[in-house]
């Protein structure tokens, strides 16, 4: 009988909240080590050798950061939402930022992003084209009102002339897309996963349905994907079109980070584990990570390897 091997329970610091928003949404492991955190009315670029914040990016506008980019060339892009609401009275205002970062000090090159767009997703394919997504729902009744419009769809902007021109747009209802190595798009609806060519957005004939509502996508390497449900991760070939593994969650997928071979993978409730996950598809719990009725919001790694999870008002260093 093979002998019961105990899973290592990871322990953890909070690093001092000082000038950190109040409310926290997203991590960012920048380039340089340094860790982006966004929330309530600001963005601030966190130094992770003296625990103390670098630049602080106050928003214009009310509102939060809800998702965080950082481009080849360095560049910080980020999204904001202001929601709020009174009586009847419902207003969700969108805004997109691009920032460029040269030590402790930020410009603002918000000016080269398209104006027509605000996008709550963004991946880059190369130096010079990026592709943004608008996935967000804009209400239509009496009393909404909001700074966005159109409907959902991903947009394929070009850099030229150091400004980003809109060159193809592609209208679709979706959740999720990643860009797949293979000069494809992979592209997470409602109940299906689809795959796109990158260039002109034709679909390519294969497709998965989903008997759980999907909920995250991620990229794991060259060959799998990583698709969150309700109650389990799939560890999906894309090149050959099959589940290779299925991760069994008990709650409903919130977070799936990759950092190289491992995945962290957090649930609704305040349940998180890493997995190793190797060239098979075949993967091993490595470590549990006890929150203690804290639900994570978002996860990084910082460069030089540290574990780094988020929650509303709480920032944690795992080792």
């Amino acid at each position: 009988m093979k002998a019961y091997k105990p899973i290592p329970i990871k322990k953890s610091k909070v690093i001092p909240s000082k000038n950190l928003p109040i409310s926290i949404y997203c991590l960012y492991a920048l380039n340089d080590g340094r860790l982006a955190i966004g929330g309530d009315r600001k963005l601030v670029i966190y130094n992770m050798k003296t625990y103390k914040v670098d630049i602080e990016i106050k928003s214009k506008y009310d509102g939060s950061v809800k998702f965080i980019s950082q481009l080849n060339d360095g560049n910080l892009f980020y999204y904001v939402l202001d929601h709020s609401t009174e009586g009847p009275w419902e207003d969700d205002y969108y805004y997109n930022y691009l920032v460029e970062l040269s030590g402790n000090q930020y410009s603002d090159k918000t000016d080269i992003l398209p104006e027509g767009s605000i996008y709550n997703i963004l991946k880059q394919n190369s130096d010079n084209i990026i592709f943004g997504g608008i996935n967000y729902e804009i209400k239509h009744k009496s009393f909404y009102s909001t700074n966005a419009s159109g409907c959902k769809r991903i947009e394929k902007l070009v850099k030229n002339d150091e400004k980003y021109n809109m060159v193809t747009c592609f209208n679709i209802d979706f959740i999720d897309f990643v860009l797949l190595k293979n000069n494809k798009i992979a592209l997470l609806t409602k109940d299906k996963l689809e795959f796109y060519k990158i260039q002109t957005f034709k679909a390519c004939e294969q497709s998965v349905k989903f008997n759980n509502k999907p909920k995250i996508l991620s990229v794991f390497d060259d060959n799998f994907l990583l698709i969150g449900t309700e109650n389990k991760v799939e560890i999906y070939d894309y090149k050959n079109f099959k589940n290779v593994k299925s991760i069994f969650i008990p709650y409903t997928v919130k977070v799936i980070y990759v950092n190289q071979n491992k995945v962290y993978i957090a649930c609704e409730l305040d349940i998180a584990n890493e997995y190793e996950i190797d060239n098979n598809g075949n993967y091993n719990q490595i470590s549990s990570i006890p929150l203690q009725d804290i639900i994570i919001r978002d996860i990084t790694v910082v460069k030089d390897g540290r574990l780094i999870t988020c929650a509303s008002y709480i920032i944690q260093i795992w080792s």
